[in-house]
């Protein structure tokens, strides 16, 4: 989804947020719409598919650390918070698959190719990335090749 095409569903999501009083939605939706908005105008054109992705990618990434901290820190309720902003923006992210689902296309990638040194893996790490595109966070991808690797 280009950011133009995101922006535009998120405006609408705003507006309905904002109809029904869902404060905590509308928040996470305006947070995300800044973000994009930054960014395009930083670029000063529309971000591709990939970059917009990126974005959502960066903020659950975010949003993930600060829930981290909140909870370590006893602060359920800013931990709650984040958690709802978190489920709102993975709506917008395609669906993401399990570690299963990763593993067998890791497993096919590894039939075609072997892996001799170093070199190898850093080849089947690019392929397994490429393959499973925005299904899957990166670092996972990358730690589940280095486990079926090993074994």
């Amino acid at each position: 989804m280009r950011s133009t095409e995101l922006r535009q569903l998120l405006l609408e999501e705003m507006q309905i947020a904002t109809a029904l009083k869902q404060e905590n939605r509308l928040r996470a939706l305006q947070s995300v719409h800044a973000l994009v908005s930054r960014a395009e105008r930083k670029k000063k054109r529309d971000l591709s598919s990939e970059s917009t992705l990126k974005l959502l990618f960066k903020t659950i990434k975010t949003k993930k650390a600060a829930i981290k901290t909140y909870t370590s820190q006893g602060r359920t309720v800013l931990a709650k918070l984040e958690s709802e902003e978190l489920a709102i923006v993975n709506k917008y992210l395609p669906k993401q698959l399990t570690e299963d689902e990763i593993c067998h296309v890791i497993d096919e990638i590894i039939a075609k190719v072997s892996a001799q040194d170093a070199a190898d893996r850093l080849k089947m790490n690019r392929l397994a990335i490429e393959a499973i595109g925005a299904g899957a966070e990166r670092k996972v991808v990358v730690r589940l090749v280095r486990q079926r690797l090993m074994t």
